[in-house]
C-alpha cells in the first residue's frame, strides 16, 4: 500500500484492529490512528494509540462496531 491510500484508509482518529501475527486473527490490538502515515524501509506506517512507534499499515484493519458495539465476541 503507498502513502496516499494509507492516508485515505487509516486517516487520523480512525479506530483500527492492529494484528501483530498476520496468521493469527484472534489475537488483536483496537486503537486509533494518531499519525499521518509514513515510510520506512519501503514499509508504510502509521502510529496507533496502546502500542509505540511505527506499525505496518498491511498489520491494519479498519475497526467496524454494529449498533455503537465492537463486533468482536
Amino acid at each position: 500500500m503507498d502513502i496516499q491510500t494509507a492516508q485515505k484508509q487509516f486517516p487520523i482518529g480512525q479506530k483500527v484492529k492492529y494484528f501483530p501475527l498476520l496468521n493469527v486473527a484472534e489475537y488483536f490490538h483496537v486503537g486509533e490512528v494518531r499519525s499521518e502515515p509514513w515510510e520506512v524501509c519501503g514499509e508504510v506506517v502509521v502510529a496507533i494509540t496502546g502500542k509505540a512507534g511505527g506499525l505496518s499499515v498491511e498489520h491494519l484493519e479498519v475497526f467496524e462496531e454494529v449498533d455503537g458495539k465492537d463486533n468482536h465476541s
